[in-house]
């Protein structure tokens, strides 16, 4: 199956008081499975004319500020009005629109479907240019121990339960593939 692992990063969690900061994503093909350096991956930090959030979201993002406060080359931005067409014009390499230009695909991450989506879909234009499956993988729901869990397992759970060290949290690219990475030892 293929599916596209997606995250991001915002500077809140509520969506009518936040923006997303950074978006990646790595398309994922269980029928042919890659090593991290031949995925195709997309990832660029968000740029707002102004930034709304909070203190304890903006801080956890530092990197993110300073990056752009720098204009630090190491990254690709691109202006939040922008997204889903620059999205777009990469994907649909991977992934053929239909015959409406619309492009379909099957999303992964933890908190895709609570979290992420959430704010995703509010992006300009989104709904022009995608179709996100309703029904989403969330590698959270592969680890539960239905004993003794009484909700959903973190990301630190998860890494246990697993056996896949997880770094770089909070890092866009690296917790879509840290998914992966997680997924692909139920397959």
């Amino acid at each position: 199956m293929k599916y596209v692992s997606i995250d991001i990063e915002t500077t809140g969690i509520e969506v009518s008081e936040s923006q997303i900061i950074e978006f990646a994503a790595i398309i994922e093909d269980s029928n042919d499975i890659k090593e991290f350096k031949d995925l195709p991956k997309y990832t660029k930090i968000v740029l707002h004319d102004k930034v709304i959030g909070t203190p304890y979201a903006i801080n956890l993002n530092a990197r993110i500020f300073k990056a752009i406060a720098e204009n630090d080359m190491s990254y690709q931005y691109v202006k939040y009005e922008y997204l889903a067409f620059d999205f777009f014009n990469w994907i649909k390499t991977y992934i053929k629109p239909n015959e409406n230009g619309i492009i379909t695909f099957n999303a992964a991450g933890k908190n895709i479907g609570s979290f992420d989506l959430q704010h995703i879909k509010n992006i300009p234009n989104w709904n022009l240019y995608f179709k996100v499956r309703h029904r989403c993988i969330d590698p959270g729901t592969l680890f539960i121990d239905w004993i003794n869990d009484e909700t959903v397992p973190s990301t630190e759970d998860i890494e246990k339960r697993s056996g896949i060290k997880i770094q770089n949290f909070h890092h866009a690219l690296y917790d879509a593939w840290n998914v992966i990475q997680v997924l692909r030892t139920k397959y």
